[in-house]
């Protein structure tokens, strides 16, 4: 099952009993990408999710467990972002074209 959704400003996707971000549409620069949605693990950052975003920092929770091709791709005025240690696999270009 796969259900799109909308929180706060926030885009996400449910499959199969895990949360993956799809997009962001908030005014905030300073983000912290919660650990769960509707009570269910946020274990993926879609590819494209914050391509060219006014982002400057990024709190990733301890359940991320894949970022997305360019998932961050040009995000020019990205400075910080944490990655955690349940990371497993970062797609090609995710961070491409950002970090100032």
């Amino acid at each position: 099952i796969s259900i799109y959704a909308k929180d706060n400003e926030m885009k996400y996707e449910i499959i199969d009993d895990t949360v993956t971000i799809t997009g962001y549409n908030g005014i905030s620069k300073s983000i912290d990408i919660p650990s769960t949605i509707e009570d269910k693990p946020v274990t993926k950052i879609a590819p494209y999710a914050f391509e060219r975003s006014d982002l400057t920092s990024v709190k990733l929770p301890d359940t991320i467990e894949e970022i997305g091709e360019k998932a961050f791709f040009r995000c020019f005025g990205l400075t910080e972002i944490e990655l955690p240690k349940s990371l497993k696999s970062i797609g090609n270009n995710a961070f491409a074209s950002s970090c100032s």
